[in-house]
């Protein structure tokens, strides 16, 4: 990733509606089967791609973007076996089973694969959810646990079929602390403490009231649960964000016009930040912000330190976590002993770190370290790299990719559309509330950009948000192209699985009756046209592609539910479909039929 003065930070305001994507697969009481190839050429970082096994003598390092899971004698320092994927599995985060195999998320397809490490082989594979994410082995249940994105959480026991259990929200991670399961929400930023039966209890790091660049204090919520992770202790740990939720726009007041106005000041960002947060059980201990940008994965040793990989600033980031406790974000960043490394130590951004999108603690002494570029695994010992292992050749380069993960003043594209999608937070600019849109399911399709539908091209919004909003120099024709190619290239949501099936025809049918098919039409269930549909004026309509998990919805986040959209009359009314025509019985297959898509 390199950073400098065209890596345009397109943030809030480059937005667009999503497009094309697979047709829902079957639903009902179990995982979904229907996967969707893609292409690897490009895709956005996930992080969590580092598994260690056997005590740390062996690491499983998930490579996405080539679809190959490498296998690595830790203690010899060697490269043990190149386990090839069909194109477009996306493999990402794995876990040890209680047989010394690895299980390995296949986001790409829905599946789980298990790696026989001593052999440096694939056995089986298993059809597990539409998009799994997060996974772990629960040594009470004798199971291994998969978090997916649609909500469900699928367990499958050593001996026996599995099970699917669904929750509200976007699942990201999985993890077993203090006996307990525990399922973190991606966009939300919400901890789950799962219930044998009934609800779960819900947990989400406290808001802040922190200083902005100018002077005032500023209220900031949290979103996007980048990583969640067990200590040896028992307790959990979440680094994930906090956006602001006043005026952008009024944080400036009083800032000379010069680049990245927004967001220069000790915590990278006044907009987004970096953050931690302990939980014991489902109390809170403490929550702090730290440094960095995109932190895409953690790792805790076994002292007590958290290591924290942001690929958007190229370093590694080191907390003790017993410095959080009983801690709350206040003063300037709120940082607690959370340090930066000297330029000669790895993880000093621009140094031998590379761009980190994994990382795993051995020991106290030894931090494993995956680079996407160079794509090695470097062995950290006491703040040096003391070993580089090249996994396989790097890929051609890719700008777009570098530009939408890199930091440029202490924000990413990556920090408000995560994962390549959106953020579930609704901003505000000189007071008028806009929600973050998709860039997923195809972007060239749905021109012209922002809400207003103002900008033609993705060189006319690099323009407004980057040269005009931000003062900074336009990038390279070829990165702008490099960029576009690479979002375009982005798959739209899956929907969720469902307890009953879905009656299809007659939530379409429903549909069709309160009109949506004026502007909801094509391939990509939209038009792309401006329209009026009483919210205050007139806004792009989006692509109905992977709608289920892009709430809350509307061009202001008024829905927080599909329900609402449907039945509030204060969020869209008649004017944005009839859907005063409609029965009961009729809306309700309407909200249904709109979840699968």
């Amino acid at each position: 990733m390199h950073r400098g003065s065209w890596a345009v930070m397109l943030v809030v305001a480059f937005a667009c509606g999503p497009g094309p994507d697979a047709l829902p697969g079957p639903v009902g009481a179990g995982p979904s089967t229907s996967v969707q190839r893609r292409s690897t050429a490009q895709v956005p970082l996930v992080g969590g791609t580092v598994t260690l096994a056997g005590g740390g003598d062996f690491a499983v390092v998930s490579d996405a973007e080539r679809d190959v899971l490498h296998v690595v004698n830790v203690r010899e320092r060697r490269a043990l076996g190149r386990l090839p994927l069909p194109e477009g599995s996306l493999p990402g985060p794995g876990a040890e089973d209680g047989r010394g195999n690895v299980r390995v998320v296949l986001r790409g397809t829905g599946q789980l694969v298990t790696v026989r490490v001593a052999s440096a082989t694939l056995a089986r594979t298993e059809s597990v959810c539409p998009e799994p994410r997060g996974v772990a082995w629960d040594p009470g249940q004798k199971a291994v646990l998969v978090a997916c994105a649609g909500g469900e959480l699928v367990t499958l026991p050593a001996e026996g079929s599995l099970s699917v259990r669904r929750f509200d929200g976007e699942l990201r991670d999985v993890v077993v602390s203090g006996g307990r399961v525990r399922l973190s929400t991606f966009r939300s930023a919400e901890l789950l403490t799962v219930e044998p039966s009934g609800t779960p209890q819900r947990t989400a790091p406290p808001e802040a009231e922190l200083p902005s660049v100018a002077g005032a204090p500023t209220a900031f919520v949290p979103t996007v649960a980048w990583r969640t992770l067990a200590t040896r202790s028992g307790q959990t740990v979440m680094v994930h964000q906090r956006s602001v939720r006043g005026d952008i726009d009024a944080i400036r007041t009083g800032l000379p016009p010069v680049a990245v106005p927004y967001y220069r000041n000790p915590c990278d960002s006044t907009v987004v930040r970096t953050a931690v947060t302990v939980f014991e059980g489902s109390a809170l201990v403490g929550s702090t912000e730290v440094p960095g940008v995109v932190p895409i994965d953690a790792a805790v040793t076994p002292s007590g330190e958290l290591l924290i990989a942001s690929a958007g600033t190229e370093e590694l980031v080191r907390l003790p976590l017993n410095r959080v406790q009983g801690f709350t974000p206040s003063g300037v960043c709120g940082i607690v002993n959370a340090s930066r490394p000297a330029p000669t130590e790895a993880g000093a951004p621009g140094g031998p770190v590379g761009v980190p999108v994994g990382v795993a603690a051995v020991s106290d002494e030894l931090v494993l370290v995956h680079s996407r570029a160079p794509n090695t695994l470097l062995f950290v010992e006491r703040g040096r790299v003391t070993t580089s292992l090249a996994l396989t050749p790097d890929l051609p380069a890719t700008p777009g990719v570098e530009l939408f993960h890199g930091s440029s003043g202490g924000i990413a594209c990556a920090s408000c559309h995560p994962e390549g999608q959106e953020d579930g937070h609704t901003w505000t600019f000189f007071g008028e509330r806009r929600r973050t849109q998709a860039l997923s399911g195809g972007l060239r399709a749905t021109a012209p950009y922002h809400w207003q539908g103002d900008l033609s091209t993705l060189d006319a919004l690099v323009s407004d948000t980057f040269v005009a909003r931000m003062g900074g120099a336009p990038p390279p024709p070829e990165v702008v192209a490099s960029l576009e190619a690479f979002l375009d290239g982005i798959a739209a949501p899956r929907p969720p699985t469902r307890d009953a099936p879905v009656d299809m025809a007659r939530g379409r049918a429903a549909f069709v009756k309160a009109g949506c098919v004026g502007c909801h039409r094509g391939e990509r269930l939209t038009l792309a046209v401006n329209a009026d549909v009483g919210t205050g004026g007139a806004f792009q309509t989006p692509s109905l592609k992977g709608l289920a998990m892009r709430g809350p919805w509307m061009h202001d986040g008024c829905a927080r539910t599909l329900a609402q959209r449907v039945n509030d009359p204060a969020c869209g009314g008649d004017r944005h479909g009839d859907v005063s025509g409609l029965t009961a019985s009729e809306r309700d297959a309407l909200v249904a039929y709109l979840g699968q898509l």
